[in-house]
């Protein structure tokens, strides 16, 4: 009985263990155009050591290029910046509580528009109760907590190292998913132009294969006097 009560409590404990690490994390997933001479940017507040990750991918627009910075506590530090890039990733742990902000910027473009597709990926907020979860995990060793930290079992372990591996390629799966997006938008443009450009040329063709004929028939003409 006792045996059947262990691993009862057991198996609760490693389903409420896997209820936390399926919703571990917050996606954010869209695409904006950003007019020229201007510049977009997004402000989250995020807790200390939470998982942040951030994909670009500019899909169209003159050059395919666009600035991108990310800067946070306490006074607007620069974390990462990309001048004229196509793409980009860029994960990092945050080291302080504050507000972080993600911009991209078209301001070295006079006239043409950019459309940008962006991931920002933000792990678990944690909070006092979940401080022991995350020394568990190994993202973070606080040595100024002093609770006493629980043992973990082999199958628990094993669920939080599935559930970063399975974070990770839902977080890959959606980046090929938008440099899908954008080869397909580049590939049917290319498409377009190629049809517009051959019709031009028809029309081109047959109207100097015309002019050609009516020509030939005025030159070959006898006038008759009158």
């Amino acid at each position: 009985f006792f045996d059947f009560f262990w691993h009862s409590a057991e198996m609760k404990g490693v389903v409420a263990l896997v209820g936390l690490v399926v919703l571990v994390g917050l996606a954010q997933c869209f695409t904006m155009t950003i007019p020229a001479r201007s510049e977009e940017c997004f402000y989250e507040t995020i807790l200390k050591g939470t998982d942040v990750g951030m994909e670009f991918l500019v899909t169209s627009g003159g050059a395919l290029d666009i600035d991108a910075t990310v800067t946070g506590p306490p006074t607007g530090e620069g974390l990462y910046a990309a001048r004229k890039e196509t793409e980009g990733k860029y994960y990092f742990v945050t080291h302080l509580k504050g507000e972080y902000t993600f911009c991209f910027s078209n301001k070295m473009s006079s006239v043409t528009e950019k459309t940008v597709s962006v991931q920002i990926n933000v792990g678990k907020q944690r909070s006092e109760e979940e401080i022991i979860l995350s020394i568990l995990s190994g993202r973070e060793n606080d040595d100024d907590e002093e609770a006493t930290i629980p043992v973990v079992s082999p199958l628990q372990s094993s669920i939080l190292q599935l559930a970063d591996g399975l974070h990770a390629v839902q977080g890959e799966e959606k980046y090929m998913r938008m440099r899908e997006r954008a080869h397909r938008d580049t590939s049917e443009s290319t498409n377009s132009r190629i049809l517009y450009w051959s019709i031009f040329e028809n029309v081109v063709l047959i109207s100097i294969s015309v002019w050609q004929v009516y020509y030939l028939k005025r030159f070959f003409e006898v006038k008759r006097a009158v």
